[in-house]
């Protein structure tokens, strides 16, 4: 059975790895750039279990031990600065309890539950004044996406698995009510099983064998702001975000001693957005966007210190993955209540 993967991000490169490791015998990835280079390259990357339902730690946990494996055995750059979600509420506080019981059911030991007094002693960088609690998880991180997606290619090719890079899928062919070959710029492919791993291009895939597949692309943006003194020390990835609620949410990690990334999340696209062209994002930055990141949201902590922000970094993303080249920096200021000291943009 020969199984073409369409894809060659985070998604693809994991379908692709994992069927060869389980055993399929002929397995070919394809991508139409390079892998990587539409939202896996762009994205802050995090590897985390400090979600809410029990699906989806039960996901990030298997996923995480995998990640684990990758940095052990192949050397895989993984950033171990932790991961801290901020919740407002008592209902805030509870979750972040049942989280760490659901974790250490799927092996996750370290994940806590944070009142306010221990997580303004364990970060002291952060104003953290109405935070009600904090769920924290030290071994979660960050890493390299770029590498991840190699790594996982390269251990599937390792195991006879095929890679096509640079080359686009033009075209599926159907026979029986199934996928019987795809086209591959002029070649034409003979297959059996077709995996949907496009990003932002699944929808038009789908449509090639005559199917609805709902993803659309949606502009996001990230921001990165350079403090005037280098971090005395890491800070983890920060989210003021508690899933289910309907608000944007601030979230912020380090990158390097000098640099930190922070953009807003929510969980769903606003009515007022349309889907993009995957062939044509804005990749210039929207100061508009780069304002609500500076400044407080709407019952967020409060703060009187403020920060300078300096690199406006645009980074247009997907409803679920990002789909093009990040654009200009720029300069500008203005405050926000999460960060204890003053920061520059460039």
């Amino acid at each position: 059975m020969k199984i073409v993967v369409i894809g060659g991000g985070a998604i693809g490169a994991s379908c692709f790895y994992h069927l060869v490791e389980r055993g399929a015998a002929d397995v070919m990835l394809v991508e139409q750039a390079g892998l990587a280079s539409g939202s896996t390259g762009r994205s802050a990357a995090v590897v985390e279990t400090q979600y809410l339902d029990r699906d989806r730690i039960a996901l990030c946990a298997w996923s995480m031990r995998l990640f684990q494996r990758l940095e052990r055995e192949h050397g895989l750059p993984f950033v171990h600065h932790g991961y801290l979600r901020l919740g407002h509420t008592a209902e805030d506080v509870l979750r972040f309890q049942r989280s760490v019981l659901i974790q250490r059911e799927h092996g996750v030991t370290d994940a806590v539950a944070l009142d306010p007094d221990e997580a303004a002693r364990r970060f002291p960088m952060l104003r953290l004044d109405d935070v009600s609690g904090a769920l924290f998880g030290p071994s979660d991180g960050h890493v390299d996406p770029v590498r991840y997606c190699e790594l996982l290619v390269e251990r599937g090719r390792a195991g006879g698995g095929q890679v096509l890079v640079g080359r686009r899928v033009a075209r599926l062919h159907l026979a029986g009510g199934r996928v019987a070959g795809v086209d591959v710029d002029d070649e034409r492919i003979a297959c059996d099983a077709v995996v949907n791993a496009a990003g932002a291009w699944a929808r038009r895939i789908g449509a090639m064998a005559g199917l609805g597949v709902p993803v659309d692309g949606y502009r996001r943006q990230l921001v990165v702001f350079e403090p005037p003194e280098p971090l005395r020390r890491p800070l983890p990835m920060v989210v003021d975000y508690t899933p289910g609620v309907e608000r944007e949410g601030l979230y912020f990690r380090d990158d390097t001693a000098r640099r930190l990334v922070a953009g807003l999340h929510w969980e769903i696209h606003g009515d007022w957005e349309r889907p993009d062209d995957p062939e044509a994002f804005r990749t210039d930055p929207d100061w508009d966007y780069v304002a609500r990141v500076a400044e407080p949201p709407a019952g967020g902590p409060a703060s009187t210190r403020s920060r300078q922000t300096r690199s406006p970094l645009s980074v247009p993303r997907q409803c679920r993955d990002s789909t093009t080249p990040s654009g200009v920096a720029a300069s500008g200021s203005s405050s926000h209540p999460l960060w204890g000291r003053s920061w520059r943009t460039s």
